[in-house]
């Protein structure tokens, strides 16, 4: 089993990616959807939301794994 520290909020939401290699997740009030790296807990990518600067509620992957989208 992997643990790692992540968030500095509490983390509202996951999800992973089909397959598994993946991990999105969203904490606190954040603005920010984080993509890790699921067996090595590496950050892949921080992701903002550009539209209108409200907090992330949700995240959910389309089921091919190619999108990510965090919901207010």
């Amino acid at each position: 089993m992997l643990v790692w520290k992540a968030h500095r909020s509490k983390v509202r939401a996951l999800a992973f990616a089909p397959g598994g290699g993946a991990l999105a997740s969203i904490a606190g009030d954040s603005r920010f959807v984080w993509l890790w790296e699921a067996h090595t807990g590496k950050l892949l990518r921080k992701l903002t939301n550009p539209a209108n600067g409200h907090a992330v509620r949700a995240v959910a992957f389309l089921p091919n794994g190619a999108h990510v989208a965090g919901l207010h």
